[in-house]
């Protein structure tokens, strides 16, 4: 199994999946009752190997993973001469609830 796909998406296409993406996980999440995030998951890994955790932490895990590949874009877009976006998770708590952020 490859963790690469076949083709690279165009930007249109690739902003589209990522959204319907956000919005199923948005939904799942919302769904999920709390005492199903403890439910354990077997799964297979790419190498081959089994594996199993919690449904909390392969929520987790998508998220931190997801930074890892944001962090990747970004160093991309310096090694370009570009201008990574402020995309941090403080900024967006502070962007989505202005009421958090403390004034000096």
């Amino acid at each position: 199994m490859s963790t690469n796909t076949v083709a690279t998406p165009t930007l249109k296409n690739l902003r589209a999946d990522i959204q319907a993406s956000d919005e199923w996980f948005v939904a799942y999440v919302g769904d999920l009752a709390p005492e199903s995030l403890r439910e354990i998951l077997a799964f297979e890994f790419t190498d081959g190997e089994g594996g199993s955790m919690s449904r909390a932490e392969i929520l987790q895990h998508l998220i931190i993973h997801g930074a890892y590949h944001r962090g990747n874009i970004g160093m991309l877009l310096n090694a370009c001469g570009l201008t990574r976006p402020n995309d941090t998770f403080t900024r967006f708590l502070h962007t989505y609830e202005p009421d958090r952020r403390q004034q000096r």
